[in-house]
């Protein structure tokens, strides 16, 4: 968020974990809106709200949040990392960026661009607004748990022991 033109952007907070208060802190007086833990309703309107979901995690492995924001016609800034990855379409549904040979400086510089550009360009942030909602549809519950067992069976058939006739 260093570095960032807030006459032309607001960042929004949502959730709560154990950095919340380091977070808090860290941002003491610049234009930040910590909303805490949000669900059902409260945090539809958060995402209708916002024009941009940024998204700067190695951890989440599924991305329901991420598939979230798509779903309200977000485009995401993310991290290439697993889950992520498979959901946002590199300049199509948004960015991802690889920051893992990049120096801490390096990433936050870079990060900071590719949400600058989102913020910047209305075009191109509503062509991906539009393409992120489709993308979103194409992933449902059924899709999602039919390719979980796909992946059990796969596991299964790899491990299984060869019988000699």
């Amino acid at each position: 968020y260093q570095g960032m033109d807030f006459t032309r952007c607001h960042l929004v907070i949502v959730g709560d974990g154990p950095a919340y208060a380091e977070i808090q802190q860290e941002f003491s007086g610049l234009p930040v809106t910590f909303t805490g833990y949000l669900r059902g309703a409260e945090l539809a309107t958060a995402y209708a709200s916002a024009d941009v979901f940024a998204f700067p995690s190695y951890t989440e492995t599924f991305g329901q949040v991420v598939l979230e924001a798509m779903a309200s016609g977000l485009p995401v800034v993310g991290l290439l990392s697993e889950g992520v990855r498979d959901l946002i379409e590199q300049d199509r549904t948004g960015f991802l960026l690889d920051a893992q040979k990049l120096s801490e400086e390096e990433q936050v510089i870079g990060y900071r661009s590719l949400m600058m550009r989102l913020i910047e360009d209305q075009r191109m942030r509503c062509e991906m607004s539009s393409a992120a909602s489709i993308r979103a549809q194409d992933h449902t519950w059924h899709e999602a748990m039919e390719s979980l067992v796909r992946g059990y069976h796969e596991v299964i058939e790899a491990h299984q022991p060869l019988v000699a006739a």
